[in-house]
């Protein structure tokens, strides 16, 4: 007999293939199918994969196709590497009419036009005459205060140019902000899913922890202050010492062996006579 936990596992694994294989003919089927997958899994305490949450919605159950039940956009580091395509509202203009389209930078230098129009009938009267009045340092008269009783109150100018300043815009951490994920919008309900990548790999650069090479000091005789040399040099100047004096050795070695070559010879060939020797009357 199987346990509850195995059984509960059986079942959300048959709803899950069963939604995946039913949605090409019916995405409603089954789309109700995997919204019992999160309600069952609930019950059993079991915590469904990523993978599951990946291909289906949480909220309706559609399995998120992108395209045609899904939007996906990237973020992070991924969403700076790819752009971003979006479809534009304009619609494309008709060849054989004969009113051209009009191009967009004409466009753009009206609408700073209009803005000046509207801000000149706005700033007439009163706020245009403030304007060009010059503003006391010391104080500036509320006129409100002016109508009744009460004595004109004196407002500071540290705090009418506080007033003007802006709040600095509430900025996510870079930490946050690349990270790379995946967001999920699905078409149905327009809930968000979003999923989070694993960041790639840096390059690790090994560094040579080991300890330098021992120092010794040397005085020179000239100037009397100590000359800094390694071991690494001494053992570099005693290795091409070394080659040196095999170099010489091995000349050495070929000059004795030939002359004790062609001593041999000469003794071994009659004894030390020669022709003449042969030749002598007496």
């Amino acid at each position: 007999m199987l346990s509850t936990t195995k059984l509960n596992q059986h079942k959300l694994l048959h709803l899950h293939a069963a939604s995946t294989a039913l949605f090409p003919s019916s995405p409603a089927v089954a789309a109700h199918i995997a919204s019992k997958i999160a309600s069952v899994a609930a019950a059993s305490d079991i915590n469904l994969a990523d993978a599951t949450w990946r291909k289906t919605c949480a909220c309706c159950g559609y399995t998120l196709v992108p395209g045609w039940t899904a939007s996906v956009r990237a973020r992070g580091s991924l969403g700076d590497a790819l752009p971003i395509v979006r479809k534009s509202k304009n619609l494309p203009a008709d060849p054989t009419s004969s009113i051209t389209p009009q191009e967009p930078h004409t466009i753009s230098q009206e609408h700073p036009v209009r803005r000046s129009r509207r801000r000149g009938k706005r700033t007439r009267g009163t706020r245009s005459h403030d304007k060009t009045e010059p503003c006391d340092a010391h104080a500036v008269i509320n006129s409100a205060d002016t109508n009744t009783n009460t004595p004109p109150t004196a407002i500071h100018p540290a705090d009418v140019t506080s007033r003007r300043t802006r709040r600095p815009a509430r900025r996510r951490s870079e930490k946050t902000a690349k990270l790379p994920r995946i967001i999920y919008t699905c078409k149905i309900c327009a809930r968000r899913t979003i999923h989070p990548l694993p960041m790639p790999p840096v390059d690790t650069v090994l560094l040579n922890t080991e300890s330098p090479a021992d120092e010794t000091t040397i005085t020179s005789t000239a100037t009397g202050k100590p000359a800094v040399t390694t071991e690494t040099t001494v053992s570099s100047n005693a290795a091409a010492k070394k080659r040196a004096k095999s170099r010489k050795n091995t000349l050495a070695d070929m000059l004795a062996k030939e002359q004790a070559n062609r001593s041999a010879a000469s003794s071994s060939a009659g004894f030390g006579l020669n022709f003449m020797d042969f030749m002598r009357t007496g």
